[in-house]
């Protein structure tokens, strides 16, 4: 097994004797996925670096690795000894990416890239007309894992609340509205919710890989023979002629100027690069991200559910961990594994991500994973974080829980009461019809903000229908462009945290559903219904108000829970929802 260096010293070689000055390794796939399979994680194999989020750049000097403020101590822990440079995004002093780039390459450089996996936008922001599609990866990754093909399967109409024929009904009227020829969905959150397919072609998130066009009276699918095997009469039975994957590229060559609109997320460069050769550069639409992200009344019947499930789930949990796990004798990994076995024993499809579970100073990392053995053991004292989640039928639920286990310091209780704070400000709020994110983010930073804190990632995302835990184009996070009005039915999640680099780190998470409140306003009605933990609280430090809400949320998860629990589940129930 080649080392890090070995890895990206041949990748090197290898951009060198393709005569490029820079080389691109995005995490990526050639849908724009956030979380992506196995056989995409390229950036990972070349780097170490397991978080999510980042983009290794190779120079003819050195390795950078870019990522943000969630993944910094990560990231600074897995690059450890491998020679990569760690570039901090956001942080005064880095350069960005586009700056880098163009630093690199001088002025006769050329930036190479896998055109199939970087969109024909960002790749043309960071390297002009100075790119080169090419694939260096794949010859030099040993061992790479084959692409997953797992079989699709149809979402019942109940749980998806539309049949996929209107669906497409709709969709073709908007191509009417828009004098557009075809729509080209490449988005796999567009084309699963499209047709209300889902499959299992990326972990812990249920979509397969296709492409879709949509013309006015055809529909053609791009996707492996094997995949679409157990829905092809469902697909046909829409009207789908039914294409391999490796077909869509030259198939493109059909359209010309003005006649393609695509999903917002853009198209790759790859793929833009054989619509431009046929003139027919296309327009981007928001319309199915929109569409899937104001859930109608099938789906929230099913996601409201769903939450009960889970949070029936979740009592379970922290009654365990209260009487057993925070005794000592189980690290990190084995919590994990604890509340993920617990959650398929109750009927969940699978988890929604990998689930964070960090003691003490690993909660401070934002998206820690502890390893398969030899994570931090529990000890009957500090503050144990965990956010998970499960895909169930219908539903994509994403909750975060920092609870006690033993005696905590008194900043540590001051301060998971200020992100307490800051939760119920967000979920208590009320707000005109037009307001955005962009608007909603400083409600939850304030009461931190009033103390001099504050933390470096977004305050909510919007989430899927048994889809993406992370959904476009609903979010929170201050200084956001182009992000879509509240509208009821859309769901984000409201995650403050506060993390201490070597100490401790805290995040208080809730799913909430935008709904029209008493005179017209907007607000939200929070979905995750579990307890918080009173034992790491100190109401004096809350307002009337906030004692009040949280009271009033207490008294809902118990109204909620309680038919779904019994014996000492139910106790620990009516112990923890109990008044302030």
């Amino acid at each position: 097994m080649k080392t890090i260096q070995e890895r990206t010293g041949a990748l090197r070689q290898a951009m060198l004797g393709a005569g490029l000055g820079a080389y691109l390794v995005p995490t990526a796939d050639p849908h724009g996925s956030e979380y992506v399979s196995l056989h995409d994680q390229a950036r990972a194999y070349f780097t170490g670096f397991t978080g999510s989020a980042g983009t290794l750049l190779l120079t003819r000097e050195e390795a950078l690795l870019f990522t943000d403020s969630r993944y910094f101590l990560q990231a600074e822990k897995e690059l450890a000894g491998s020679g990569i440079r760690l570039m901090k995004e956001g942080v005064p002093g880095y350069p960005t990416l586009g700056e880098t780039i163009q630093m690199a390459l001088g002025a006769e450089g050329q930036l190479g890239l896998d055109g199939r996996c970087t969109s024909l936008e960002q790749a043309r922001a960071l390297g002009g007309g100075r790119v080169v599609d090419i694939d260096l990866v794949s010859p030099l990754w040993e061992g790479r894992p084959e692409l997953c093909h797992a079989p699709a399967f149809l979402l019942e109409e109940r749980l998806a609340g539309r049949s996929g024929a209107d669906k497409l009904r709709a969709l073709r009227e908007h191509m009417a509205q828009e004098g557009a020829r075809a729509f080209l969905l490449t988005d796999l959150m567009d084309c699963a919710w499209l047709l209300n397919l889902r499959g299992g072609d990326i972990p812990h998130t249920p979509v397969l890989r296709m492409f879709i066009l949509v013309e006015a009276a055809e529909l053609y699918i791009f996707a492996q023979e094997q995949s679409l095997a157990p829905v092809a009469d469902y697909c046909r039975g829409l009207g789908a002629e039914l294409r391999p994957y490796e077909e869509i590229r030259p198939f493109l060559a059909r359209y010309g100027r003005g006649d393609l609109i695509l999903t917002s997320r853009g198209v790759s460069f790859s793929l833009g690069g054989a619509l431009e050769a046929a003139g027919a550069l296309p327009r981007e639409s928001p319309w199915p991200a929109l569409a899937r992200s104001v859930k109608n009344p099938g789906e929230l019947a099913a996601i409201r559910e769903a939450h009960r499930k889970d949070g029936a789930v979740m009592v379970r949990f922290l009654r365990w961990l209260d009487e057993e796990g925070a005794q000592g004798g189980y690290d990190e990994g084995a919590v994990a594994r604890k509340l993920d076995e617990m959650r398929r024993a109750a009927g969940c499809l699978d988890i929604s991500f990998d689930t964070i579970s960090g003691y003490g100073e690993n909660a401070a990392i934002v998206h820690y994973h502890a390893p398969e053995t030899g994570g931090k053991p529990l000890q009957p004292r500090g503050l144990l974080l965990v956010d998970s989640g499960g895909q169930w039928p219908g539903a994509t639920t994403d909750i975060t829980r920092t609870v006690a286990l033993g005696p905590i310091s008194p900043a540590e209780r001051t301060h998971f009461t200020l992100v307490l704070r800051a939760m119920l400000a967000l979920m208590e709020a009320r707000f005109p019809w037009g307001t955005d994110g962009s608007h909603l983010d400083m409600l939850a930073r304030q009461p931190l903000w009033e103390k001099g804190l504050d933390y470096g990632h977004g305050t909510g995302h919007g989430v899927g229908a048994m889809l993406s835990v992370h959904e476009d184009p609903v979010r929170i996070r201050f200084g956001l462009k182009n992000t879509p009005a509240f509208q009821p039915g859309m769901i984000v999640s409201d995650e403050p945290g506060l993390y201490f680099a070597g100490a401790y780190g805290i995040r208080t998470e809730n799913l909430l559903e935008c709904v029209e409140c008493p005179g017209g306003m907007l607000g939200f009605r929070p979905l995750t219904l579990v307890p918080i933990d009173r034992a790491a609280l100190d109401p004096a430090q809350m307002t009337p108000g906030e004692v009040q809400a949280l009271d009033a949320y207490h008294a809902r998860v118990y109204s909620e829970l309680a038919p779904l629990l019994e014996g000492e589940d139910l106790l620990f129930l009516e112990q923890a929802t109990r008044a302030l």
